[in-house]
């Protein structure tokens, strides 16, 4: 594993305003999750660690387990903001999502969102993807 994967979170700011990364990852990096989690917060980042059972999503009538376990960082002000606006609550009412900043950082990791639809866009953008003219996701590295 290189920095770049724990970037997804070391970024979490105005400009990115959730990140994630799966604790066997965090681990596998040198990092302890619980430590990590209190440098987010020093830096005024919200954080929540999920187990591998609060992250299992159930699919077709099956249950699967999608990352395992996660560190999750967010910087609420900035989250709140992408969220508040009225076309983005719109589409969180539509997809029946949280509304609010909490609920909606806890589903991104306990929810499954099919690919090409407006409440995915709206995740990328929280992830600090970009979008191409097309609305295809684009990873900003």
């Amino acid at each position: 594993m290189d920095q770049k994967t724990m970037d997804d979170l070391l970024l979490v700011g105005s400009d990115k305003p959730i990140g994630y990364v799966p604790l066997s990852t965090i681990i596998e990096c040198g990092y302890d999750p619980q430590s990590l989690a209190g440098e987010l917060q020093a830096k005024g980042l919200s954080t929540y660690i999920l187990s591998e059972e609060q992250t299992r999503v159930k699919v077709d009538g099956g249950v699967y387990s999608t990352i395992g376990g996660v560190l999750c960082a967010f910087h609420k002000a900035a989250l709140e903001e992408l969220l508040s606006l009225p076309q983005n609550q719109k589409i969180l009412e539509r997809a029946q999502w949280p509304k609010d900043v909490d609920g909606f950082a806890r589903a991104v990791n306990t929810k499954i969102v099919p690919f090409a639809t407006p409440l995915h866009d709206l995740i990328a953008e929280a992830f600090g993807h970009k979008k191409t003219k097309s609305s295809t996701v684009v990873q900003d590295y």
